[in-house]
């Protein structure tokens, strides 16, 4: 009987999570995105997810703290002679489609052949580059002053850097 006691209270608890999981959609798929970023976006740019940043540096300045994430939409962005500039402990996620709903597309960050494309600048707790192409940089990636407990790097490629 004591065994049947604990089957049953271990099955409501699963059930239990299970149904919270289905409620709440199962959590957020690449964490909670409170910068969006979109180069074909039009209107007051202020990195809500329904008025993206057109400029991806301006998304980058918008996530300063600790667990920030800059959600970033399909295309090309180009340095243009300078370098993309973030703040470690925050998430950079590419490969979204327009809406923010998919992530299935492609965003390359170029250097245009003219100096590197990322600097990952101060220190956190983790920093993550999710769903990028790193492309025509000198270096391509650099970490300044950093110190982190981690680097993730998740379905990113390095080209011709």
């Amino acid at each position: 009987m004591q065994i049947f006691s604990y089957l049953s209270r271990s099955l409501l608890t699963v059930g239990l999570l299970a149904g919270l999981l289905v409620v709440t959609g199962g959590g957020p798929a690449y964490g909670q995105c409170n910068v969006f970023v979109d180069k074909d976006a039009s209107g007051s740019e202020d990195g809500s997810e329904d008025s993206p940043y057109t400029n991806l540096q301006d998304g980058l300045d918008d996530a300063t703290a600790a667990g920030d994430s800059v959600c970033v939409a399909e295309g090309t962005y180009n340095t243009s002679g300078s370098t993309f500039t973030m703040t470690a402990g925050v998430t950079l996620i590419g490969g979204f489609n327009s809406a923010f709903d998919t992530k299935t597309d492609s965003t390359i960050l170029d250097g245009d052949d003219s100096g590197r494309v990322l600097v990952v600048d101060g220190s956190g707790t983790s920093t993550t580059l999710d769903g990028l192409t790193i492309q025509n940089g000198r270096g391509g990636l650099r970490f300044s002053d950093y110190s982190s407990d981690s680097l993730i790097v998740r379905n990113t490629v390095f080209s011709d850097n």
